[in-house]
C-alpha cells in the first residue's frame, strides 16, 4: 500500500489478521451481524523501540525509585538550612559593622561564628525571610 504524508511517501505492507467466529450474533442498524475475534494475540514488535529519539527495550527492568526522606527529616533539613542562612547573614552584618567602625582585624571577625546578640527571639525566624531579596 502506498501512503503519502506531508510530502513523504511510504510503502507499507499491512499484516493480515486472522479472525475467528465468536459465536455472538447481533443487530446493527437493523442488519444481522456476526461478531469475530482475533485468532491469536498480537505479535511483539521490534526488540528496540524509540520514543522521541530515546531508545528503550520492552521488558527491561527499570531501576528502583529513589528513597524519599520522611517529613521530619525534610523539616529538620529545612530548619538547618535556614539556621545556616541566618548565621551567614549575621556574619556579613558583623563584618560590615566592623569595617564601618574602622577595625582592620576583619580576619578575626570572620572567624567569629557565634550569634551577634545571644539567643534569637522565636518570632524572629518567622519574619526572617529566606529569599535573596531579604539579604541584609
Amino acid at each position: 500500500m502506498k501512503l503519502n504524508y506531508r510530502g513523504a511517501d511510504y510503502e507499507i505492507e499491512p499484516t493480515g489478521v486472522e479472525l475467528q467466529d465468536s459465536g455472538v450474533q447481533g443487530k446493527y442498524r437493523g442488519c444481522d451481524v456476526n461478531f469475530h475475534v482475533a485468532a491469536s494475540g498480537s505479535q511483539p514488535t521490534a526488540s528496540v523501540l524509540s520514543y522521541r529519539g530515546v531508545q528503550y527495550h520492552p521488558g527491561q527492568q527499570v531501576g528502583g525509585a529513589s528513597v524519599v526522606q520522611s517529613a521530619p527529616d525534610e523539616a529538620r533539613k529545612l530548619m538547618m538550612r535556614q539556621q545556616r542562612t541566618i548565621k551567614i547573614r549575621q556574619q556579613a552584618l558583623l563584618e560590615r559593622a566592623a569595617e564601618e567602625v574602622g577595625l582592620t582585624l576583619s580576619t578575626q571577625v570572620s572567624n567569629y561564628w557565634g550569634r551577634i546578640q545571644g539567643k534569637v527571639n522565636p518570632s524572629f525566624r518567622a519574619t526572617y525571610h529566606r529569599s535573596h531579596v531579604a539579604l541584609s
